[in-house]
Order: structure tokens, then sequence, then C-alpha cells
């Protein structure tokens, strides 16, 4: 049975300092660790990026709100009142916050980014630093819990979260669920390589100018099993074909086909893919699978398994206690 997975929403938003958080400015800071400032156009950035997806959307405003209705029921169950409960933290709120966001939301997410800033001034002290491997495990748990978020952020929030996650792995390392870490590393498998190298041919039958479909679809049949090494008849005409290799962040570019393909393929097999010039026929060559180790699974727990946020991790918050930080008087509630 597979292990139930916390929404991506809940644990992949301080990803972004090494991405999205690139440009100066004079704005007050929105926060400062250890003398690093996050500025309020560096914050603003970061927000924007996440909230550019609606399936992010979406997942942390369901989540807010069911969070809402449980400690209603808890209020009322109590002898208090529903009106005691303090409102969900939308996204969108009621715009008190930075650009249109609810300030509820956005201070959580300052608190975020403070504990990821915290984090790598602990992890550059002490010359540590996550592995290709490790990142890569990161960005396949992240894509394997919700992977409708993964595919709408941008490169870049991609890219930050993985780092992030991979770092807080490094603090973090003995995970609190074995068991169900490995029950989701087995059964979200074809998320997790690192690199994946394809042949593939493209395949264009004419009939009086407009391509015949139907006739595109038989040839590239018969040339998927010919790849495949099926026996029998001789190999099709082919009209090209190329040879490449690509990484997860590469490969999550491609059209939703010929991507869902590069991690379900046994090497050496090949399938059709529709394509507006009739088919094209892809085969994986080889697949470098990401292992099942220690250090995948401390990472898969913290994305998909254990239930504390980030600022509940005891390491963690000793990292935070040894840290002068200052937060701006505007964010009530830091």
């Amino acid at each position: 049975m597979r292990a139930a997975a916390k929404p991506l929403a809940a644990i992949a938003l301080a990803g972004l300092l090494g991405g999205v958080l690139t440009s100066c400015s004079t704005s007050s800071p929105a926060a400062i660790v250890n003398g690093e400032a996050i500025t309020q156009t560096q914050l603003n950035q970061y927000l924007e990026a996440w909230a550019d997806s609606p399936a992010y959307v979406s997942s942390f405003d369901n989540s807010a709100e069911e969070q809402y209705e449980q400690q209603v029921q808890e209020a009322q169950s109590e002898g208090e009142s529903a009106q005691d409960v303090s409102p969900p933290a939308l996204v969108e709120g009621n715009g008190t916050g930075p650009a249109v966001f609810g300030m509820e939301w956005a201070t959580t997410e300052i608190r975020l980014l403070i504990t990821q800033v915290a984090v790598q001034q602990y992890l550059a002290k002490h010359r540590e630093a996550a592995s290709p491997g490790e990142v890569a495990a990161s960005f396949a748990s992240q894509y394997a819990v919700d992977p409708s978020v993964w595919l709408q952020i941008t490169a870049q929030a991609r890219e930050g979260s993985a780092e992030w996650v991979a770092d807080h792995a490094l603090i973090d390392t003995k995970p609190t669920n074995p068991k169900e870490d490995k029950e989701f590393y087995q059964s979200e498998r074809s998320y997790f390589w690192s690199q994946v190298c394809v042949a593939t041919v493209d395949i264009s039958v004419s009939n009086n100018g407009q391509v015949d479909l139907a006739a595109s679809k038989k040839q590239a049949d018969a040339v998927a099993s010919e790849l495949s090494g099926a026996k029998g008849g001789s190999q099709p005409p082919v009209t090209s074909g190329a040879r490449y290799c690509l990484t997860p962040q590469q490969a999550i570019e491609q059209p939703e086909q010929f991507r869902d393909l590069l991690g379900v393929l046994p090497p050496g097999q090949a399938a059709p893919v529709r394509e507006g010039f009739g088919y094209e026929v892809v085969q994986v060559i080889s697949r470098n699978a990401i292992p099942y180790s220690n250090q995948v699974a401390a990472i898969i727990d913290i994305v998909a398994v254990t239930s504390q946020s980030d600022t509940s991790d005891p390491k963690v918050n000793s990292i935070l206690s040894a840290a002068k930080i200052e937060f701006n008087p505007a964010y009530p509630g830091l």
C-alpha cells in the first residue's frame, strides 16, 4: 500500500533563495539572518513564483480551509464560538500582505525563507553540501508528491526547492518512518532517475499532401516493434532520427506523452508518441536510476511522509535558536 503523502504545498515553499531571489534591491528587508537580508522585493518575487501556479494555490487553500474547519469543530466541542477561530490563511487572503497576498500566508513563507537561510549558512560553515544525486532524489520526490504543482512552477523554483529539501535532509538525516519511505520509493520508482538516454525516429506518411495518421501509426508501431527486438519483416522506411540524453530538469519541459514514457519504458524498449507531423518513436537506451539509500529515505521522509513542518524539526530549531534573526515589524506574528 502506498504511504499517504502530504501536499507539496506544505513542504517545498522555502526553495527559491537559490533560484528566484537574485535581484538587487534597496527595499527594507523582510528579515535579516546573521546579517544576510531577505529583501521585500525578493520576498515578492518568491511569493509570486508560487502563487502563479493554480494547482499550488488550490492545494494550499484547500489545506488551509480543512485546518480551519477542524479548528472550528474543536472550538465548538469545547463550548467556544467559531468566531474565536482565526480565518484560514489563504494565499490571496484579504490582500493585506505584500502585493495582493494574504498577510498570514506571507508571514508563514517568510518563516520558511528564514529557516532556509539559517540552514544554508550552517552547512556552509561546516563545509557540507548536498550531492547531485541527493538533489536529484529531492527533485524526484517532490515531483512524485504533486506532479500538477511541480509542472506549473518555474524551472528556477523547482531547482531551488530541490536544493532546499536536499539541504534539509543533511540536517535531519534519520528517517522517522522508514517503512513508509520505502513504500513511497517503490510506488513512485518511475520518478527516481538522474538521466535517461533515448533514440527517436520521426514517422510521417503523406497522402495527397496530407499526413495520413492511420498509415503513420501503422509504420510507427512497426518501427517500435523492430527497435524493441521483435522479429519478422524488414524495418519500415523512416524520415529522421536522433540520439540524446536528458536530465529530469530537461525532461519535465518535454510534451506530456514523451515525458511520461521516459520513466516507465524499460531500457531497449520503444513506443510511438503522437506528434503534429505524424508519430515519433521513442526508445529508451539507458536510464540511470537513483538507488534507495538512507539519504534518499531522509529526503522522502521530509517531502512525502513526515507530518511535522520544517520548523518543528528539533535539529533545525537548534540552528534557528543559535542564529541572530531580525524581523520587519510590518509582518506581525514573526
